[in-house]
């Protein structure tokens, strides 16, 4: 039993990670390059809603290692490198601010309201839910959600903050007299 799980175990790895470098390379900086920053920060939470609706229906093998995939490599791939460039969009005398913010506190606070639900579904949930009566799988699925919907709402939200930030940013009296000292304009820039 043993030889066949660490066997299991090094063909994900070995795959997952040739999957991971290629999206890596071809795929992450395609979609930033076509959609922008903004819109490509849904990327991690519209893949994360598609594979935990699946997994609603049909908790196997197959689906548990997608959700390994995506825990281990698709955040790494799409969420943090484009999060890090969603940074931008911040101002500068602001920018630690927010990164010690979300990247510290709202990252515990997130994890640590996803441990409460758990217990509280896994607990009483079948109670009052009878679709989850089905177990753990049934209640990591729906409470991840739920958690990757409000996220897909709230990212999608920082799109349209992070492009007025941006225009404010390019807009500032301090830009436009750079810009007029070096004899550039707008569109020159684009």
């Amino acid at each position: 039993r043993s030889f066949e799980l660490s066997t299991y175990l090094g063909n994900f790895v070995a795959l997952a990670n040739l999957v991971a470098l290629i999206l890596q390379l071809f795929v992450a900086p395609r979609s930033v390059a076509f959609l922008g920053v903004g819109l490509s920060n849904l990327i991690y939470p519209l893949i994360s809603i598609m594979i935990l609706a699946t997994s609603l229906f049909n908790w196997s093998l197959v689906i548990i290692t997608l959700l390994m995939f995506h825990k281990d490599y698709i955040s790494t791939i799409f969420h943090f490198p484009n999060r890090s460039l969603f940074y931008n969009g911040v101002a500068l005398e602001k920018r630690a601010y927010f990164i010690g913010f979300f990247e510290g506190i709202w990252t515990h606070m997130v994890n640590i309201c996803f441990g409460i639900f758990m217990i509280l579904i896994v607990r009483w949930g079948p109670t009052y839910f009878p679709f989850l009566s089905k177990g753990f799988s049934a209640s990591f699925s729906v409470i991840g959600l739920f958690l990757f919907s409000v996220y897909l709402f709230v990212s999608y939200r920082l799109y349209y903050a992070y492009k007025s930030q941006l225009l404010h940013l390019v807009t500032r009296n301090d830009f436009r007299q750079k810009i007029e000292q070096f004899s550039l304009s707008l569109l020159e820039l684009k």
